[in-house]
């Protein structure tokens, strides 16, 4: 995963070994969330890092900044060749010292450029070797009484209004009291429908897999994917704006052949009630516009827990303990860091929402959530092209960022193999390689 040398006989056609060791030296340091200069002080972790850099090294000038992102471009071009050097680019694209390069807007569109014609190229080769040589049109039959049906979270099967009203309500009343700190009332609902969903994740799961399916579960969308949906898709909406979010809990379904699809379809058509079907099966959608070549059935469910109410499930101590392990990732207290803290900062308020609704917690378990029924060879397809998917979506270097955090941040398994031992503890400092002489 952290093989120094590799990244530059590699990319070394594509960049200069001095841009190289600049990209080595960033991942050394590790997610800073923000260089020095921007900061008044740093974490002690951190500090001990830039200590290891080689004598005379530094990494917070902006000259070295873009030649570790250069390298990020040299092995981006080439990543489809060589996938191991995708883990060391997630890393860096995660890594606000370095992703700050970006913020020159002509290296960000480059990546954005690199990305997209590779997905070019999956698309069409998509199109070309599933969707046309086996004939899946002939799917496009299936749900189409679905298709044109409204879906909102606040529908009175599903949460209902009141909750909406009560998260509006108690936000008002905390701007009142003029905390400064108060997020807006249309986050804190976003928040609110990522710690129900979590409530319901693994039960909706599980209770596929016990018909016999072949699910792939999907990590729940976080606060960034929904803040930027705010701003984005969501922004016309009427209020609460986040109730356009169905697939918070979210699954596929691997099927093995087109009759398969049929099937597990008319199965969970007996099982659970069917809100809304988008099948993407259909000829008259532009899968190589739309979705890059990825072709599913996208399907809405009402997920119900018989006999349980809200109040019982959301008091249940494995629920906190999901909340309480979702607070404290990396990835929140990075958006923290950023000034962004009075969006985020949400936990307390959210379960006091949860705690003292009660007209909610009475409520019977219900959820809108999503599968995807897909062939083996899409979800194949998916897994090959969600890295470049996660860049291309990108509309800033901050959101870039974001979505790459984990894979920077100091708990994540490319960083803690990479640069720590087994007791967990840093390696020895950084050395400036031989093949990359000091200028």
């Amino acid at each position: 995963l952290y093989d120094l040398d590799a990244m530059y006989s590699l990319c070394k056609d594509k960049c200069s070994a001095e841009e190289t060791f600049q990209a080595q030296i960033a991942l050394h340091i590790g997610n800073m969330y923000g260089m020095p200069r921007f900061f008044f002080e740093i974490g002690e972790e951190t500090r001990k890092r830039l200590d290891m850099l080689p004598s005379g090294e530094e990494f917070e000038d902006d000259e070295n900044v873009i030649a570790a992102f250069r390298w990020v471009l040299a092995a981006t071009s080439v990543a489809s060749e060589h996938p191991c050097l995708i883990p060391p680019i997630r890393a860096l694209l995660g890594n606000e010292s370095t992703c700050w390069a970006t913020n020159f807007s002509s290296l960000y569109q480059e990546l954005k450029t690199i990305a997209r014609a590779e997905l070019e190229r999956l698309a069409e080769d998509g199109e070309k070797n599933i969707y046309l040589a086996k004939g899946l049109s002939k799917l496009d039959f299936i749900g189409t009484r679905y298709a044109n049906t409204s879906v909102r979270m606040d529908n009175e099967n599903i949460l209902g209004r009141e909750l909406s009203k009560f998260v509006f309500a108690t936000q008002a009343r905390w701007f009142k009291l003029d905390y400064s700190s108060t997020p807006e009332p249309e986050v804190v609902y976003n928040r609110v429908l990522i710690y129900l969903a979590m409530a319901i994740d693994s039960y909706f799961h599980e209770n596929l897999r016990s018909l016999g399916l072949e699910v792939k579960e999907a990590p729940i969308k976080g606060p960034a994917r929904l803040l930027n949906k705010l701003a984005t898709d969501h922004k016309d909406n009427p209020s609460p704006k986040g109730a356009a979010n169905l697939d918070l809990s979210r699954n596929g379904i691997i099927c093995e052949t087109p009759e398969d699809v049929e099937r597990v379809f008319e199965q969970l058509e007996r099982t659970f009630k069917i809100l809304r079907v988008k099948n993407n099966f259909a000829e008259s959608f532009d899968a190589k516009t739309k979705t890059f070549g990825y072709r599913a059935i996208l399907i809405n469910l009402l997920f119900e827990i018989p006999s349980m109410k809200w109040g019982d499930l959301l008091d249940r101590k494995e629920v906190s303990t999901l909340w309480t392990s979702f607070e404290n990732q990396e990835e929140i207290k990075a958006m923290e860091s950023h000034g962004m803290g009075y969006m985020y900062e949400t936990g307390k308020e959210v379960r006091e929402i949860l705690k003292k609704d009660t007209k909610f917690r009475a409520r019977p378990v219900t959820f809108c959530v999503e599968t995807q029924l897909m062939l083996r060879d899409y979800f194949e397809m998916r897994h090959h092209s969600h890295f470049w998917y996660k860049i291309e979506r990108s509309t800033d270097a901050r959101e870039l960022c974001f979505d790459f955090q984990k894979s920077s941040d100091r708990g994540s398994r490319f960083t803690r193999d990479g640069l720590c031992g087994p007791d967990n503890k840093l390696l020895e400092p950084l050395e400036r390689p031989s093949w990359a002489p000091k200028q």
